[in-house]
């Protein structure tokens, strides 16, 4: 089964950073974009229905309905309507340049290789963002004598109700800094061997006070919480591409494939070879 996440032989259209493109797309599995150098603007997506996936070397991002995914200047591009998707990817899209004050406003969670991501719950403040972004659409695709303020108005708004959303998700679950710290560490370093004296140096604390205050923070132990994103990184390996479970297992940082499916088996309670299958079903699915 080819995986278009990696056919990155035929590079996406260039166009020059600073003119604001948007558009909304219904595409079926198959389609791909790829720019391996990235941009000089900033690229948001918004899943309105369907699923799709997002690649930055081999750590993979899939999207859903209600969720923004940015990708600053600079990070490579390649995404694609998901592999397992019965339907198809139908999402709002727009490449811009922000303006100085909406900085602020794009800092998203932190997804590992700089991918930035926000899921936004509430019904009410998805539909906001879907008027917004069809009045974006229209406004760019007309020539009105205020088309830019126009536009830029209504990105303006898609930003700020994100922001809203990010700020809310970040006053329920602030943890102290240094234990945001080791999470990223966490999630950046799962195909690598981490100790927690490795971790408690890069904090300045001592193993034992890391240990303690990580479980207060996040309510269970550094290694039970590494084995869990090791084991969803395998999880989106088996979901979103054909790679067999011995590459699997390596990418998400097992150095044997039979502990990694022994513990797969533990958390998932079925096989990584099960898991794959009910996955096809469930896409699959009419």
């Amino acid at each position: 089964m080819v995986n278009f996440l990696y056919d990155s032989a035929i590079e996406a259209l260039h166009f020059p950073p600073g003119v604001l493109l948007s558009g909304h797309f219904i595409q079926p599995y198959g389609f791909h974009q790829h720019r391996s150098n990235g941009r000089q603007d900033w690229l948001l997506t918004y899943t309105i229905n369907g699923s799709g996936a997002f690649r930055v070397d081999d750590y993979i991002l899939p999207c859903s309905a209600g969720q923004l995914v940015i990708i600053p200047p600079g990070i490579p591009q390649h995404y694609a309507t998901a592999e397992t998707s019965s339907s198809s990817w139908e999402f709002f899209w727009v490449h811009f340049l922000p303006r100085p004050q909406w900085i602020p406003w794009l800092e998203y969670p932190t997804i590992p290789s700089k991918l930035l991501m926000l899921t936004v719950d509430e019904a009410a403040v998805r539909g906001h963002i879907h008027l917004a972004f069809q009045r974006l659409i229209q406004e760019n695709t007309a020539n009105g004598p205020l088309k830019d303020p126009l536009v830029l108005n209504a990105l303006e708004e898609i930003l700020l109700l994100a922001a809203q959303e990010n700020q809310k998700d970040l006053a329920h679950s602030r943890k102290d800094p240094r234990i945001e710290t080791i999470l990223h560490l966490l999630i950046s370093h799962l195909n690598r061997p981490i100790s927690v004296p490795w971790l408690a140096e890069q904090v300045s604390l001592s193993p034992s006070r890391l240990a303690h205050l990580f479980k207060e923070q996040v309510g269970e132990a550094i290694n039970e919480t590494l084995m869990k994103l090791r084991l969803q990184q395998g999880a989106r390996f088996l979901e979103f591409t054909s790679r067999n479970i011995s590459e699997i297992a390596t990418e998400a940082g097992f150095n044997n494939p039979f502990y990694f499916a022994k513990q797969f088996k533990i958390h998932y309670a079925q096989t990584p070879t099960q898991y794959r299958e009910e996955s096809q079903k469930k896409w699959n699915t009419p």
